[in-house]
């Protein structure tokens, strides 16, 4: 116990004044607010609709929701069997979708639905080829590195000094084979809803048709009401002659300016939308060179040394992820290269990737040269052992 007390870190009165200022001030900033059922964020009650007397869904959850529904027909019943931790992930990394729309953002759902049912399903084979729950440090020791062993998401809480233990797989599990199995799965339940919808809206159609007269739509009472009728005198003794306008026509100088509108409409959007698209290329710039130059360096050394010297996915991922950090990095020195010269683009269209979509893939891509770097230290010892293993042969043959 003296030994865990000393290696304690000290705080002064000071320290310890402005870490209380911080908790008073994390205390009044949700004060009078509520926690999502879904996300477990809080959130303003008057911005959060309410299902009970104590359970509230934040807007963000409930839109969703509401596209969950609109393309499989139903919430996917993983969402509730896999465990709490999956499902606050899932619902809180839909929350930085709100860049997309339409067929995009349901893409970026269904890849979100894609990645926490793969780390679930993952983490419960890990568990069933696994070792033991040991300390990061040992793990380290055995040659793992620490973005590896965090990589699996596999660990259990102890109180100190224990800490946090961590397992690793004795044997590699397949993520692309996970994820590919979801996909297929997901996009079959997609077109059986879609299939069932055009059904019964084909059902609808048919049923609703009408013969000739009966498509003749009555004038309605508020329609009569919408027609003027102009009198206009004539100087012979004949009946005035009648005109009847309909107040609802546009005149050629409404439509146009209302055209003229959309069109600013549209403009304004995609000027915004070009904003946005120039700041996420000019922040993504640097870390793609980077890594683009660290991938292309992997790959040099890959061919260097022999494909049969590493794993058998290892080149091919490492030429994958090669691949789509050159074309993202070739986009964003476009953006950068219009804006420069004061060109219009598409703002919705000229990168093919958002700011969540960034963050996984390249952290993916780092996570691939951390394997790169063991496997090639594993690479290094064993061409050395082999050197060293023939002048031991004849240093002992010397000896006879």
């Amino acid at each position: 116990m003296a030994d865990v007390a000393e290696t304690m870190p000290q705080f002064s009165a000071d320290e310890l004044s402005k870490a209380m200022d911080g908790v008073d001030a994390a205390l009044d900033d949700i004060a009078g607010k509520v926690t999502c059922r879904y996300c477990n964020l809080f959130v303003d009650p008057m911005e959060s609709v309410q299902k009970g007397a104590n359970s509230f869904t934040c807007k963000e959850c409930k839109r969703v929701d509401m596209i969950l529904y609109r393309n499989l027909g139903e919430r996917p019943s993983e969402l509730t069997t896999m465990s709490l931790r999956d499902q606050r992930e899932f619902w809180q990394r839909s929350h930085s979708m709100d860049d997309a729309d339409g067929q995009g953002k349901w893409k970026l759902i269904r890849a979100a639905l894609v990645e926490v049912r793969a780390k679930e399903v993952q983490r419960r084979e890990i568990k069933s080829v696994g070792g033991a729950y040991l300390p990061l440090a040992v793990h380290m020791a055995q040659g793992w590195t620490k973005e590896q062993v965090e990589s699996y998401q596999d660990y259990e809480e102890h109180p100190a000094p224990i800490g946090r233990l961590w397992r690793v797989p004795v044997k590699s599990v397949s993520v692309e084979d996970i994820k590919s199995s979801i996909e297929k799965e997901l996009l079959t339940r997609e077109r059986t809803f879609k299939k069932k919808r055009q059904a019964v809206d084909k059902s609808k159609a048919s049923g609703s048709k009408k013969s000739p007269a009966q498509d003749a739509e009555p004038v309605t009472s508020s329609q009569k009401s919408a027609e003027v009728c102009v009198i206009i005198p004539t100087d012979s003794e004949e009946e005035p002659v009648k005109i009847t306008k309909t107040a609802g026509a546009k005149s050629a100088k409404q439509e146009a300016r209302e055209k003229a509108a959309m069109e600013k409409k549209q403009a304004r959007e995609n000027e915004k939308a070009m904003k946005s698209a120039h700041t996420l290329a000019s922040k993504s710039l640097g870390p793609l060179s980077s890594l683009v130059n660290n991938l292309k360096a992997a790959t040099a050394a890959i061919e260097k040394k022999g494909k049969d010297k590493f794993h058998d996915e290892l080149a091919d991922a490492v030429a994958e992820a090669l691949e789509k950090m050159e074309k993202w990095q070739a986009e964003c020195t476009s953006v950068a290269h219009k804006v420069q010269n004061k060109q219009n683009f598409d703002g919705h269209e000229v990168l093919s990737f958002n700011k969540a979509h960034f963050m996984t893939e390249t952290k993916a891509a780092q996570a691939l040269m951390a394997d790169f770097r063991v496997q090639v230290r594993n690479v290094n010892e064993q061409n050395a052992a082999a050197k060293l293993r023939p002048k031991a042969c004849a240093k002992k043959r010397a000896q006879k």
